[in-house]
């Protein structure tokens, strides 16, 4: 989902984006219809982490720090 923001935000502005984020419940319906249930272990993970992803709980998304 995040590939397909900074798709979409390149095209609108002509600049890749430093910032990007999901709205939480768009994630959590998307891995659902895939079969994925329980994705707040995924959120602590090192490979969320890795690739400089964040969770807002308070705000409900999901953001990844390009830069």
């Amino acid at each position: 989902m995040i590939s397909e923001q900074t798709i979409y935000l390149e095209n609108r502005y002509r600049a890749v984006p430093d910032y990007v984020e999901v709205n939480e419940k768009d994630f959590v319906e998307k891995a659902n219809g895939m079969g994925i249930h329980g994705v707040f272990s995924f959120y602590e993970s090192q490979l969320f982490k890795q690739n400089k992803f964040n969770f807002d709980g308070q705000r409900k998304i999901i953001a990844q720090r390009r830069l």
